[in-house]
């Protein structure tokens, strides 16, 4: 499998970082006479500092961080697209916050599941529920 199917979006990336992502990782979007995926030696590497880039998250280290903020959280895909849920807080004091989101499929399945566990942090992001 391409690695541009295993990480996410050149889009969803540049958004991620606007978004304040931690720009640390495995893979990377440089552009370099065009955009592509760059390891993390390489994008890092000596005269790269002033290329333009942005890390690219795989599922692994999104789940990571996806987790750490979530009592309990779920996502998959079927045939008709990619699902989350993911559940915050204390239902008996009132405090909880709970999600479900469905997205439909895009070229892999692979490709449907990074990009939409980013689309799920921006959203976590976005409404203050990451710690």
């Amino acid at each position: 499998m391409n690695i541009e199917n295993q990480v996410v979006s050149l889009d969803l990336a540049k958004e991620l970082k606007a978004n304040g992502y931690e720009q640390e990782g495995v893979w990377w979007w440089a552009n370099y006479k065009g955009w592509e995926i760059w390891s993390n030696s390489y994008a890092q590497g000596p005269g790269k500092h002033e290329l333009s880039k942005s890390v690219a998250p795989t599922v692994a280290e999104l789940i990571s961080l996806i987790e750490k903020s979530a009592n309990e959280w779920a996502c998959g895909y079927n045939d008709s697209g990619c699902f989350y849920h993911f559940r915050k807080g204390n239902r008996g004091t009132g405090n909880m916050i709970e999600g479900f989101g469905r997205k439909s499929l895009f070229n892999s399945e692979q490709e449907l599941f990074v990009n939409a566990l980013a689309e799920w942090w921006l959203y976590l992001k976005k409404n203050n529920l990451l710690t």
